[in-house]
C-alpha cells in the first residue's frame, strides 16, 4: 500500500487525524529545511505557503532558481526531526494497522536515509554563532539510528539499493533542470562538487553501515532498471514472510 489513504482530504475520510497532521508536517518540514536561506533577493521560507493545500512544488522550484546563501543548521535539525516524527505518526496510525490487517507496506526511501542525510547537511553549514557542534549532532544521529534499529519501525524485509556517489552527484552539480529533488537541489547549491561527493560518501557509508547491522539485503544499483527492478523482486518474492 502507498501513503495516499493518510493523506487524503478530511472531506473525504471524515478523519482530521492523521492526514491533516501529516499534511502539515510535510510544509513545515520544508519551511525549517530552508529556514534563513535566501536566493534572488528573497527568503525562501516565506515562499512556503501556511497550508498544505497551497503548497505547490512549483514553488520550491521557483526559490531555487539562484543558489541559497544562508541557513539555519537549527532548522536543518528541527527539519530531520519533523521527518522523525512523521515516520512515527506512519507506523502507528497507517502501517500497523495495515499490516495487522493483512495488507503489505511499501515504504520508500525508509526514513533513516532522509533524516541522516538532513543531520549531516546541518553539520556543513557554516561556522559562526549559530554553528551545531558534531558531538551534538552525531549524538542526535545515533539517538535516531537506535530508534530505527527497534523492531518497532524496521521492516520485515529491508532492502538497500546502493549506488556510487559519484553516479549520485551528476544531476544535481549540473543545475541543468536534472535534479531529483528541491533537497538535492539545495544540498548542491550548498556545497561544491569536492565536498558534496565527501558528503554523499559519508552519507552512503552510514547508510550502508546501518543496512548492515540491521541484516537487511543490498542491490546494486548498477545495470538498467528492469535488471535492478528484477532482483529486488526475486528477493520479495523469496521472503518467507512475503512469499505465500
Amino acid at each position: 500500500m502507498g501513503w495516499g489513504p493518510s493523506l487524503e482530504s478530511p472531506e473525504k475520510t471524515g478523519a482530521e487525524y492523521p492526514g491533516t497532521t501529516l499534511e502539515q508536517l510535510h510544509v513545515e518540514a520544508w519551511r525549517l529545511f530552508f529556514a534563513g536561506a535566501g536566493a534572488a533577493g528573497r527568503t525562501i521560507d516565506r515562499a512556503i505557503p501556511r497550508l498544505f493545500a497551497d503548497l505547490d512544488a512549483a514553488v520550491l522550484r521557483d526559490a531555487l532558481e539562484e543558489a541559497p546563501e544562508g541557513g539555519d543548521p537549527a532548522g536543518l535539525v528541527a527539519s530531520a526531526l519533523v521527518e522523525f516524527t512523521v515516520d512515527h505518526v506512519l507506523r502507528a496510525e497507517v502501517v500497523g494497522p495495515a499490516v495487522e490487517g493483512g495488507a503489505v507496506a511499501l515504504s520508500n526511501p525508509f526514513g533513516f536515509m532522509n533524516v541522516s542525510h538532513v543531520l549531516g547537511l546541518a553539520g556543513k553549514s557554516p561556522d559562526g554563532p549559530a554553528a551545531i557542534p558534531d558531538d551534538t549532532l552525531q549524538g542526535l544521529l545515533r539517538s535516531v539510528r537506535a530508534s530505527y534499529s527497534s523492531s518497532y519501525l524496521q521492516p520485515t524485509l529491508g532492502i538497500l539499493l546502493d549506488a556510487d556517489p559519484e553516479r549520485a552527484d551528476s544531476p544535481r552539480v549540473a543545475k541543468d533542470g536534472a535534479a531529483r529533488g528541491v533537497g538535492d537541489r539545495a544540498a548542491a547549491d550548498r556545497l561544491d562538487r569536492a565536498c558534496l561527493h565527501a558528503f554523499d560518501t559519508r552519507t552512503a557509508e552510514e547508510c550502508r553501515a546501518a543496512a548492515q547491522d540491521w541484516g537487511w539485503s543490498t542491490v546494486s544499483a548498477d545495470g538498467g532498471s528492469e535488471e535492478v527492478a528484477a532482483r529486488v523482486r526475486d528477493l520479495v518474492l523469496s521472503h518467507p514472510a512475503l512469499s505465500g
